[in-house]
């Protein structure tokens, strides 16, 4: 048995002992990274961040457009330039040091394929974004993109010169189309819905230009659209579609019946349309397992004393496999326990149930004059007093409040809780607004 002095060995980071100094000294001047085959150096290489990658080019010549291979091209403009988070500090040649870099970059690819495309600007000049956007897009679609994100400000959407020609060069190959502060047309959209077969999600925020929209596809498991306010006509035909998320004014038409629909988030105008809001939802409620809804209550005084509800006490649909309940309201608003109760007590699997106060984007304050054009449900005292006895909830584990005040509603609603959840366990509660 051959002893071995531990003085004499190098340790790498968790002091695990690697190699004696001698045989170190051996390898002095060799290079055995740049031994291994092109793949497996690359493989390596992806496992750094971009910027990291880009560093490796002065190593070698060999070395020198290795890293132009990369897959995912992710252009944060927060991690290139930090200092852009500060509104109030910002110097307006950042812009175009941030286009020139990633001009840069995708010029030097030479990859024949990437699978992320990524661009988020948090500040841009108009018409010089609209063309390198475009020259952008133009050169993702090129490189068989699978995975196609623009992240722009909401304040100033961007108008890139996005045409049908220009996608079809991707349509064998996008999965995933996401466009924040993009204004796209309805046309363009049914267009990529229609050529790119493979497309399996889709998302949509903040368009200008957005008027009607035909979500058609067989594909599609995963839509979002967010805030697009011109949206005048939204229609649904993906039978194959497992998660929605919408926030517009309007009730969504459902051409075919969703039968994978299994998580959906609704906010904005939509839940205080005509068609009270579980009425939209009833037809496939019993299947899902995650719903995620604004919650409103608004009280109408003289001449009538009622209350505007998206929670009616009647005709409440059954969830009967709703797992997750999330229900978020403003804080100025009233918590309205009957409605709650009731609405919990529809869900008897439910596990993990959160109710928040928050700033709910998308919604104005109701004024008188646009009452006729809400669902107005009629909450007389009286209809209070009829007696509700809570449902037991026994697979209830989490309860999460968010925005506890401490008054009467809040503190009922924490006991009505601990009433119906027969096995909780976790109690969350936090005195902030989300």
């Amino acid at each position: 048995m051959v002893s071995v002095d531990c003085s004499d060995l190098v340790t790498n980071a968790n002091n695990m002992a690697i190699l004696p100094l001698k045989e170190m000294d051996d390898l002095e001047g060799d290079d055995r990274i740049s031994e291994l085959p092109d793949d497996i150096v690359l493989n390596i290489l992806f496992q750094l961040e971009m910027k990291e990658a880009a560093r490796t080019s002065i190593l070698s010549k060999r070395w020198r457009y290795l890293w132009n291979n990369w897959p995912d091209l992710d252009f944060d403009h927060l991690k290139i330039i930090p200092e852009c988070s500060n509104y109030e500090h910002l110097n307006p040649n950042e812009t175009m040091k941030y286009l020139d870099w990633v001009n840069q970059i995708i010029k030097m690819h030479r990859g024949h394929s990437i699978n992320k495309f990524r661009a988020r600007l948090v500040f841009h000049e108009r018409q010089v974004c609209d063309i390198n956007i475009s020259r952008w897009v133009k050169f993702a679609l090129s490189k068989r993109v699978k995975n196609l994100e623009l992240e722009l400000p909401l304040s100033n959407p961007v108008k890139p010169d996005l045409k049908p020609s220009l996608l079809e060069s991707g349509n064998n190959f996008l999965t995933c189309l996401h466009l924040s502060g993009v204004d796209v047309s309805g046309e363009l959209l049914e267009f990529v819905l229609l050529e790119c077969r493979l497309l399996e999600r889709l998302f949509v925020k903040g368009s200008r230009t957005l008027e009607r929209l035909k979500v058609a596809s067989f594909k599609l498991k995963q839509l979002s659209i967010l805030y697009c306010v011109p949206l005048e006509e939204l229609e649904i035909d993906a039978v194959n579609l497992s998660y929605l998320d919408y926030a517009g004014r309007l009730t969504i038409q459902f051409k075919s019946f969703p039968s994978s629909l299994v998580e959906v988030t609704l906010h904005g105008g939509c839940v205080v349309a005509k068609v009270p809001i579980c009425q939209q939802i009833a037809g496939f409620a019993s299947q899902l397992s995650k719903f995620v809804l604004c919650f409103l209550m608004y009280i109408i005084p003289n001449p009538k004393d009622c209350v505007i509800c998206n929670i009616p006490a009647k005709g409440l649909p059954c969830f009967s496999n709703l797992k997750f309940l999330e229900l978020s309201h403003t804080p100025e608003l009233m918590v309205d326990l009957p409605s709650i109760t009731r609405l919990v007590g529809a869900c008897p699997m439910l596990c993990e149930f959160k109710i928040q106060a928050r700033v709910l984007e998308g919604l104005e304050p109701l004024e008188p004059a646009s009452w006729g054009d809400i669902y107005i449900y009629d909450h007389s005292e009286a209809e209070d007093q009829i007696e509700y006895k809570p449902k037991a909830l026994p697979s209830l584990r989490v309860f999460e409040l968010v925005g506890f005040r401490g008054g009467d509603d809040d503190v009922n609603l924490v006991l009505t809780i601990l009433d119906m959840a027969v096995q909780l366990h976790t109690v969350n509660k936090s005195c902030k607004e989300a």
